[in-house]
């Protein structure tokens, strides 16, 4: 897993299951012997159960200069879900301004701010498309790992040891916060206690990078009872917006005017 951008087009880029309430009545005993991997397997395997949700992100991404200093840049982006062929995100930020429409036969990337788009044709499930935009036009969708049935698998392939730190609370929510390690990075999420094995937050440290960067993302306003409709997920063209066309990984640009 590395920190996702949104495209790089322009920049760097679930029927209902029954599953444990890890709540009030846990004792720090029973804490102690929660694993981070079951309560992260809760919650793919919840999400996955999710047919149509969307949510919000408040996310920021530190940059490191060439002489040492540290910026950072921030995003918010709304997404929704229709499963298994509907995916919309709606991006806002310091360096871009996009929209992505998958509505089961395309994926279209909307430059608000250049008005400029490019559509390629997709496969017909959402873990499918994804895959085919990151690995023929090195396309990638904002938080793609979280939102693919295989997620579990994608986010633990390189992890080496994990940690239960603890109940604390993200934005009032309490979560049970879970610490990772990989090789090249650090992460750490936490994913809301009870019923709702939802994620609130997740950071990523790029430990072996002068500085330690990290990618800091906060998700909230989850709505499980989204009616999501066929129209949401079609791309209408702007006016006056200019197609540019996206060139396979194997070229040297990965779009052309």
């Amino acid at each position: 897993m590395k920190p996702g951008a949104f495209f790089n087009i322009s920049v760097s880029c679930i029927v209902l299951f029954s599953f444990p309430a890890y709540g009030a009545d846990l004792d720090n005993s029973s804490l102690n012997e929660l694993r981070p991997e079951t309560l992260l397997q809760n919650m793919t395997d919840y999400m996955n159960s999710l047919e149509q949700f969307t949510f919000h992100s408040n996310a920021t991404e530190d940059q490191m200069l060439a002489s040492g200093q540290k910026l950072q840049f921030a995003r918010t982006m709304k997404i929704s879900i229709r499963r298994p062929n509907r995916f919309r995100a709606d991006v806002r930020g310091d360096l871009e301004n996009q929209q992505l429409f998958y509505d089961g036969e395309t994926i279209t990337l909307l430059d608000t701010d250049h008005n400029f788009y490019g559509t390629i044709q997709a496969p017909d499930t959402i873990n499918v498309a994804l895959d085919h935009a990151l690995k023929s036009f090195a396309l990638r969708a904002p938080l793609a790992d979280l939102i693919r049935s295989d997620s579990f698998d994608l986010l633990t392939q390189h992890v080496t040891s994990s940690s239960y730190i603890g109940l604390h609370h993200v934005d009032g929510v309490r979560c049970h916060h879970l610490a990772f390690r990989q090789d090249d990075i650090d992460w750490q999420m936490w994913i809301e206690d009870g019923a709702r094995p939802l994620l609130r937050k997740m950071i990523i440290t790029q430990k072996h990078v002068t500085g330690a960067p990290q990618f800091t993302v906060v998700l909230s306003d989850w709505n499980l009872a989204a009616k999501l409709s066929d129209g949401l997920f079609i791309f209408t063209v702007p006016k006056n917006a200019k197609k540019i066309e996206f060139l396979p990984m194997e070229n040297t640009r990965y779009f052309k005017h």
